[in-house]
């Protein structure tokens, strides 16, 4: 994020703890745009499907299949997200972030730069010239120095332009990470292990006909709470509950219109349904002949 964005914006919570607060309110208003508008819903979804539909969170398999059921809806609503933000009119300044962005490159113009995706500021900071340093030996000045004077053997041999580039990248990352060491006051956030319960293509391919044959058929599996059967004595949920506060007895309620969500549940409820049939014959040695899903 610093290479890309510059050092000490206002999308990172930069400074000590007195002034963090103080000095980073629009990354903290952004924050809160972004869970309102669509993170917290889905937060709120996946504590349903542990609590209603069989999703265990400690389950690297389910985590897969987590992403490969709606990591698509969730990249789409941020994506939705980005263009409401961009459009949206910025106090203070004429027009939205996106009238500011025309607005520079036709007052600066556009150009294409291999270091276009790291900041300037960066750039200037830990690069400052083109090219590493020049070792000299003793007496040479380098002013009108004769090469055949130096007593030096050939240059290094050429190197691919693209590998110093990419190695001028990782020591530039390195060189940040030790200069804004003070500024990380938490260890990196655990991220739980996902990763795919077959081991071969053709059981992964087993699994997308598999399932795609039930969403096809209409096919809602019994045991998930799902079916509408399963729902006699009461109605479905509309809202959902993300815990908080000490000993995670609080919280807050989040809407969950049952037009969108419980068909996402649904859709839960077929890939759980077809990962753990497919997991069953795998494991049985049955092998998969394209039916019994």
């Amino acid at each position: 994020m610093i290479i890309t964005r510059g050092a000490n914006r206002a999308s990172f919570m930069w400074g000590s703890g007195v002034t963090r607060s103080t000095h980073n309110n629009r990354i903290e208003r952004l924050w809160v745009e972004v869970g309102s508008q669509y993170v917290r819903a889905w937060r709120a979804f996946f504590y349903r499907l542990e609590q209603l539909h069989g999703l265990d969170a400690s389950n690297p398999h389910h985590l897969w299949l987590i992403h490969y059921l709606f990591l698509d809806d969730i990249n789409k609503d941020g994506k939705e997200f980005r263009y409401g933000w961009n459009f949206h009119p910025v106090s203070g300044t004429a027009g939205s972030p996106a009238d500011m962005r025309l607005m520079g490159q036709v007052e600066h113009g556009m150009y294409a730069d291999d270091y276009a995706d790291v900041h300037p500021g960066i750039l200037s900071s830990y690069l400052g010239v083109s090219g590493a340093v020049r070792q000299r030996s003793q007496g040479e000045t380098g002013a009108g120095q004769d090469p055949e004077e130096t007593g030096e053997d050939d240059e290094e041999p050429w190197q691919d332009s693209a590998d110093l580039r990419e190695a001028a990248l990782a020591e530039l990352q390195e060189r940040i990470q030790a200069d804004n060491e003070k500024h990380f006051n938490h260890e990196p956030v655990k991220v739980p292990r996902h990763y795919s319960p077959f081991d071969t293509d053709e059981a992964l391919n087993a699994f997308n006909e598999g399932i795609l044959g039930v969403i096809h058929e209409g096919i809602i599996p019994f045991g998930f709470d799902v079916r509408d059967e399963e729902w006699v004595d009461e109605e479905y949920p509309t809202i959902g509950h993300i815990p908080g506060g000490r000993g995670r007895t609080k919280g807050y309620d989040i809407p969950l219109p049952v037009h969108i969500w419980k068909p996402r549940a649904v859709r839960w409820a077929q890939g759980l349904h077809v990962l753990n049939r497919l997991k069953d014959i795998i494991e049985s040695s049955e092998g998969y002949n394209g039916t019994g899903i």
